[in-house]
């Protein structure tokens, strides 16, 4: 499963995309975990301990999924494309938009229907 994850990361980064107000940040986490990759190779070099080797296997895959990205420009819905849409570039909308308000009302009558099948009628007290 350790090395499963990187790819999965980098995938998920490229799928995601990303705004041109997220680049900046993007970059600063590219450059962060740059900058503390290098000493933490080189300590990783000198020593056995499997914390470095580990902290160093995650600074590099932190760095690649960032960089992954900026591949990829998302798409606002008000540009015409779907948030969270995986297409390039932002899905195509629905070409038949499902209407909800029917499908509850729907569903509503048919809850009463079945409540209504399943009980008999009101029973009318003995005496009156």
């Amino acid at each position: 499963m350790l090395f499963a994850v990187p790819p999965v990361l980098i995938l998920a980064g490229w799928c995601r995309g990303s705004w041109e107000e997220e680049r900046i940040a993007i970059w600063a986490v590219i450059g962060i975990a740059t900058v503390a990759l290098v000493p933490t190779l080189i300590w990783a070099t000198m020593t056995d301990t499997e914390v470095v080797d580990g902290s160093a296997y995650a600074l590099s895959s932190v760095a690649t999924a960032a960089a992954a990205m900026l591949l990829r420009r998302r798409r606002r819905p008000d540009d015409g494309g779907q948030e969270g849409s995986p297409e390039p570039d932002g899905g195509a909308p629905e070409p038949h938009p499902f209407d909800w308000d029917d499908f509850e009302r729907r569903f509503w009558d048919e809850v009463d229907r079945r409540k209504r099948d399943r009980d008999p009628s009101p029973r009318t007290p003995v005496g009156a």
